[in-house]
């Protein structure tokens, strides 16, 4: 599972309500979607924001998705929060991981002794 997923559109709406759109690729919207959008916008300026780029840039995280230019700053909160805890997050990682080998070798050594079990029943059944 990827915590952060990276992409790109032509309409994106921000987690804080702003939808962003792309006035360089009319050519990729459905018919009547960018005049549509460009009413919506005129209409309600603080909620449509047409951009001079060719693809809205957003960061999916949480569930929630989060254009990289808007000015509510809902991503920075994220990485604000992760880099002020790094070094907790790190310690936490670290015993994580070797949580997860230490059950993942318990697991393949139980595997093991029941591959060696059948391995062993198969060789007595075979002697009858």
């Amino acid at each position: 599972m990827a915590a952060f997923c990276h992409s790109g559109s032509i309409v994106v709406t921000c987690a804080c309500g702003i939808t962003f759109f792309s006035g360089c690729s009319e050519s990729h919207f459905d018919e009547g979607e960018y005049e549509g959008l460009c009413s919506k916008m005129k209409a309600q300026p603080d909620k449509y924001i047409e951009t001079d780029l060719s693809s809205v840039s957003y960061v999916s995280f949480g569930g929630n998705d989060y254009v990289v230019v808007c000015e509510c700053g809902g991503l920075a909160k994220y990485e604000n929060f992760i880099w002020k805890r790094r070094d907790e997050i790190i310690d936490y990682m670290k015993n994580r991981i070797t949580n997860e080998y230490k059950l993942a070798k318990l697991a393949n050594e139980k595997m093991n002794e029941l591959v060696r079990a059948d391995q062993k029943n198969q060789t007595v059944s075979l002697r009858h």
